[in-house]
């Protein structure tokens, strides 16, 4: 949902197994930097950034690595 509001991102894809994010985005409109602030306000981590730790604690148990 957080990457729908970043301009430029084409489509994202979630496999909730593996806890990993895949995201299309035109770099000529985003860049990878724009995308990982997203998510990491979202409460998750992007590459080698940490999710928000506020964010992170109103995740669903479901959401949370351990």
């Amino acid at each position: 949902t957080a990457l729908k509001a970043v301009d430029g991102v084409q489509e994202s894809t979630v496999d909730i197994d593996k806890k990993i994010t895949t995201v299309k985005f035109l770099l000529a409109k985003a860049d990878l930097s724009e995308i990982e602030t997203a998510i990491t306000k979202a409460g998750y981590s992007a590459n080698d950034k940490k999710a928000d730790p506020a964010a992170y604690e109103k995740l669903d148990e479901c959401c949370k690595v351990e």
